[in-house]
């Protein structure tokens, strides 16, 4: 019979594909004998079947009532128990993180009796407000808010929210609790989540785990709070505690953006005690998990609560300099530090910033408009959009957009992802909109006070300037600094840990890199890439540079072996093979001494064997592994049987695919690249040779 829900107590990390990340993190660290509350996790593959039958079967809901009373005796509180009631929240837990993608119902297990008995009158309706607010959200799709009035009892509230909705919300615990998983479940399925998935690559079939949890509330007194913290920077890697910390709230005020909190730093001036407390957990778990963490907190009347880590997202400059300084703090191998940071990354750490003279100057002639909180590094200038539907538009039309809103929402996704920049004037690091721009690396600016929307929302007022949809602005997410008008950009500057980060990559490397240069400036920015050997482009032939003299000029274009005999009998020479006669009828007898190399055009040998005419342009992405790789592989065997030390450069868009590297180094060959993906090209290649590698950390 299928097991369908876990204790945390039953769980592990190792289980994160059944539990997803919350609830398989949740169980860690209840082994690890952190403050967590208790909780039982109802796994992925409940979530597939109830998607697939439209029903939670007798089966699991025989098992969640199972494990339920096993919560409420752990708890020492049960459901609708007038003196020690139990409240739940009821979470998503998928597999891949998807931050704010799915629902969440807090403070579930509320009705006007128990609330009413139990707690004082501004946290009864404080509390209920949110449940309603939520549970009428996400069980029954609507997205009216839930308005509360002086004086408003809390049997009141509930009725007024019935009468305008026109639906009954069910006031026994129970009833809650199934409506409320299976809301979960549906969420999987929602069109903000399915576009985030398309987005990320994630698979559509995992489904969501569910954390049904006991609450503890940050909100009960002013001696609680809630908080989100990372281990490290996220922004810059330095190795400091950052988050944000809010006294008299729960989560959601800190994810939602609605409040800003204050810096995590400054409890360690209102409360040393509890930052030290932090600090301890934050490094053994970074020292359990050997990566930065991502940690979600609670204090509850003074007492501390964990209710979640799981690894951090992080900018590129981040990611860089945290693998290395893992490596260097002994936590982590070179190799693992390898596979820590992506080819897409290191493309990242040189895009494009503001020009620091020209921002400069726009800062002396007062175009500078404030000052929020940097949330994910980068530059973006563009036109402002206040609705993430217009920003799809406008994108759309080809202008970059700046999403400008009090706050985002998993209802923002699309907006998000068509924008270059984000500004919210509320919020703080860990608000929603702060986390998906990092998941995104999109430039982003947050709790951005400056800024004052009018009620419609169709303009915002700073200082004493208006801005409409489609009027310019710059937003600087590093410094957090808000620019009236467009702003230039400048040239991005590799960071000092990369260079280390690569250098572990070239032990990876079996064969050379070679860069494709026709200029002095492409030769400067290969070498300052970390090549040194050079290859002027087959179609080249700007060949007077000083810096090129000694750069490769392969023989273009020989149609046959004779012509070979010819070409080298005037001396050591580089021989094109760009042609199929030649590919296939190339023989080892042929090449003598002063032959110094081969150079296979990729490009040309596919657009030749297609029957392609000499004028079209077929931009070929990956390698043919039907018709062109065999024929290549033939002719390396051959010329490898008797010169297995010969140069050979695989030249060509294509070959820079996973294909292309395994053909490299299963040869011996050498791979010609464009200088602007060298960085890129020698983590890329390592991360396939350690793939390969049957234990590559």
């Amino acid at each position: 019979m299928t097991k369908y829900v876990y204790a945390i107590q039953e769980g592990s990390a190792k289980m994160n594909d059944l539990l997803g990340g919350k609830g398989a993190h949740l169980s860690e660290m209840a082994a690890m004998n952190l403050p967590v509350p208790p909780a039982f996790v109802i796994t992925t593959e409940a979530c597939r079947e109830y998607l697939l039958t439209g029903h939670l079967s007798d089966h699991l809901w025989n098992q969640i009532l199972e494990h339920l009373n096993a919560l409420e005796q752990d708890s020492k509180c049960s459901f609708e128990n007038l003196e020690h009631p139990l409240i739940v929240s009821v979470r998503s837990s998928g597999p891949i993180s998807m931050p704010g993608m799915m629902d969440t119902i807090l403070n579930l297990g509320l009705n006007p009796t128990i609330a009413q008995v139990m707690y004082q009158q501004e946290l009864s309706i404080d509390l209920t407000s949110r449940f309603l607010e939520m549970f009428i959200h996400s069980v029954h799709g609507l997205k009216q808010g839930v308005h509360i009035q002086s004086g408003m009892t809390v049997l009141q509230l509930w009725e007024e929210t019935e009468r305008k909705i026109g639906l009954h919300i069910p006031r026994t615990p129970i009833d809650q609790l199934k409506m409320a998983i299976e809301a979960v479940f549906r969420s999987w399925g929602s069109r903000r989540a399915r576009t985030y998935r398309k987005h990320r690559n994630i698979p559509e079939d995992l489904g969501t785990a569910v954390v049904v949890q006991k609450m503890v509330f940050g909100n009960r007194d002013q001696h609680s709070g809630t908080g989100v913290f990372f281990s490290r920077n996220p922004l810059s890697g330095e190795r400091e505690l950052y988050g944000d910390y809010l006294i008299g709230a729960q989560g959601e005020d800190i994810v939602s953006g609605q409040s800003t909190p204050a810096p995590l730093s400054s409890l360690a001036l209102t409360d040393l005690s509890l930052y030290e407390n932090l600090k301890n957990i934050s490094n053994r778990l970074e020292k359990h998990y050997r990566d930065i963490q991502d940690i979600e907190f609670t204090v509850e009347s003074g007492n501390l609560y964990i209710l979640q880590t799981r690894t951090a997202k992080r900018t590129a400059e981040a990611a860089v300099k945290i693998a290395v300084d893992m490596v260097q703090e002994g936590i982590i191998s070179p190799n693992e530090a390898l596979l820590r940071v992506t080819p897409n990354q290191v493309l990242q750490l040189y895009a494009p910033k503001f020009d620091g003279d020209k921002k400069e100057k726009a800062i002396t002639d007062a175009r500078l408009l404030g000052i929020g909180t940097p949330a994910c590094p980068g530059s973006a200038t563009g036109v402002i959009v206040f609705d993430s539907e217009r920003g799809v538009t406008l994108s759309e039309e080809g202008k970059n957009v700046i999403l400008v809103r009090p706050e985002t929402s998993p209802h923002d996704i699309d907006g998000m992802l068509s924008a270059v920049g984000l500004l919210t004037t509320q919020g703080g690091s860990a608000s929603h909109a702060a986390v998906v721009a990092r998941e995104l690396d999109k430039p982003c600016v947050v709790g951005f006070q400056e800024g004052v929307f009018s009620d419609d929302l169709k303009s915002i007022t700073i200082g004493e300037q208006v801005f409409y949809e489609g009027d310019t602005i710059s937003v600087d997410g590093t410094t957090g600094e808000v620019i009236r008008g467009e702003l230039p950009f400048a040239i991005s500057h590799q960071i000092q840990q990369l260079e280390q980060l690569l250098s572990w990559a070239d032990e990876q490397i079996k064969g050379n890199l070679y860069a494709i240069t026709a200029t002095d400036e492409q030769v400067r920015i290969s070498k300052n890439s970390g090549v040194e050997r050079f290859i002027i482009p087959l179609q080249s032939h700007h060949d007077h540079s000083q810096h090129l003299k000694e750069a490769i000029k392969p023989v273009q274009r020989i149609a046959y072996e004779e012509e070979i005999w010819k070409t080298l009998e005037n001396g050591p020479t580089w021989i094109s093979v760009d042609t199929p006669r030649l590919l296939l009828t190339l023989q080892e007898a042929v090449l003598n001494e002063n032959c110094s190399g081969l150079v296979y055009d990729l490009h040309r040998l596919k657009f030749l064997l297609d029957g392609c005419a000499e004028d079209d342009f077929i931009p070929y992405e990956t390698l043919d592994e039907e018709g062109l790789v065999p024929l290549l592989s033939e002719s390396f065997k051959r010329i490898r049987s008797l010169h297995p030390d010969l140069p050979i450069i695989l030249y060509g868009e294509s070959v820079l695919s996973q294909k292309g590297y395994e053909l490299a180094n299963q040869y011996h060959l050498s791979i010609a690249a464009p200088p602007n993906r060298i960085q890129e090209i020698r983590l890329e290649w390592a991360h396939i040779n350690l793939a390969n590698q049957e234990q590559p950390v």
